[in-house]
């Protein structure tokens, strides 16, 4: 009697895409022979289920759309209050990671009856969903701290300028396989800085690049500098990512979005900001006149026709700057997909938005060099009348 795992899902994979494993048995000869499947989210049986198998003895089970609805959204901390020498503060775990285990055991007889049983190792799901393409050649060793560089968690188009505001909070992702010390260094043309977090335990980190936190982190006035780059310092380094510091001469707004890898991206439109509001309301028809003690009185106050409760949502349009057609495209793939998108004032406080675009072009026609990208977004929250 014995089960073999013979494929796994990558040790660090997204809740959205196929968690598939395949098994076999040496016993799928006998009598009324099935598998029982129990699927282990943080040591919690949350599933069970049997399969058949469906070549000589070999069967899987794709646990996706068990996982997809069990693994959250990461809880973002914005920090809003950082004082010197506290810069833990701009680290914070991914809170939607969990841990994940598949357990199979043979059932067979005339009678049948749970026989041998095997336990997959584990794996580390998070919330994320890439698009079938990237899944493809999806392989989170990029993405993980290692002895070579590798990549933030963010589909931006690398080599073009990602624009931030100085107040900005500026959330990065990276997986931290072991127990490692873990560093930010911020670099700019003459002046590099550095802030240790010590160590920290294996998982999705997010680091939060909001410049203005890190000049109180490091005891500076705010710099004049106009580009810099993050890394992350462990036994070796990420990507240096680049950002470009953006000083709007009009009212802008930043709008962050949970992006495909289950990172957090932004990006901050300055052009128009137009709102619109959209009423519904309920009304009713009365008898016209009133009896009033024992008068038929008429008035224009009462009417026939009155309301009894009123709704609004309003509905809020702001375009970008000019954009370059691969950063329009990546910003239609990422933030006009993603079901997560939110604004935060000074003191980091969020407030939700629904996106409302039904259609955009993707900007990749070389022919048209630059592109401008309209985004229409409804408050999650309503305003209502009182009911007479």
């Amino acid at each position: 009697m014995a089960i073999t795992f013979h494929q796994n899902p990558q040790a660090i994979t997204p809740s959205d895409n196929d968690v598939l494993w395949t098994f076999s048995s040496n016993q799928t000869g006998q009598q009324n022979f099935e598998f029982k499947i129990e699927l282990l989210v943080d040591s919690v049986v949350v599933f069970v289920g049997k399969v058949f198998p469906i070549q000589t003895n070999a069967a899987y089970f794709n646990a996706v759309e068990i996982l997809r609805s069990l693994v959250p959204a990461p809880i973002i901390d914005s920090s809003p209050t950082v004082s010197q020498n506290n810069g833990d503060e701009l680290l914070f775990e991914n809170s939607s990671v969990r841990i994940v285990r598949l357990r199979v055991t043979e059932r067979y007889g005339t009678t049948i009856a749970d026989q041998a049983t095997a336990t997959s190792t584990s794996i580390t799901v998070w919330k994320a969903a890439l698009s079938e393409l990237q899944w493809i050649g999806f392989n989170s060793v990029d993405y993980t701290i290692n002895d070579t560089s590798r990549l933030f968690m963010t589909n931006f188009p690398r080599g073009y300028k990602y624009w931030v505001t100085r107040e900005q909070n500026n959330y990065l992702q990276i997986i931290n396989p072991t127990e490692n010390s873990l560093s930010l260094r911020i670099l700019n043309f003459d002046d590099a800085e550095v802030y240790s977090f010590g160590s920290q335990q294996s998982g999705l980190y997010f680091f939060n690049g909001n410049i203005e936190k890190w000049f109180i982190v490091f005891g500076m006035t705010t710099s004049p500098f106009y580009i810099y780059s993050i890394l992350i310092d462990t036994i070796t380094v990420t990507e240096s990512l680049r950002f470009d510091v953006l000083e709007p001469c009009n009212e802008s707004r930043t709008v962050f979005f949970l992006n495909k890898l289950g990172g957090v991206d932004s990006w901050t439109f300055t052009a128009r900001l137009q709102v619109q509001r959209n009423f519904e309301r309920s009304e009713f028809q009365k008898k016209f006149g009133s009896l009033n003690g024992n008068a038929y009185d008429y008035n224009t106050y009462e009417g026939r026709y009155q309301n009894f409760h009123n709704k609004s949502q309003s509905t809020e349009i702001i375009d970008s700057d000019w954009l370059q057609p691969e950063v329009h495209a990546w910003l239609v793939r990422e933030l006009l997909e993603s079901p997560l998108v939110w604004t935060e004032d000074s003191e980091g406080v969020k407030t939700r938005w629904t996106i409302q675009n039904s259609t955009s072009e993707e900007g990749q026609d070389k022919t048209e060099l630059w592109r401008q990208l309209s985004l229409e977004m409804k408050p999650s929250l309503q305003s209502y009348s009182v009911t007479l």
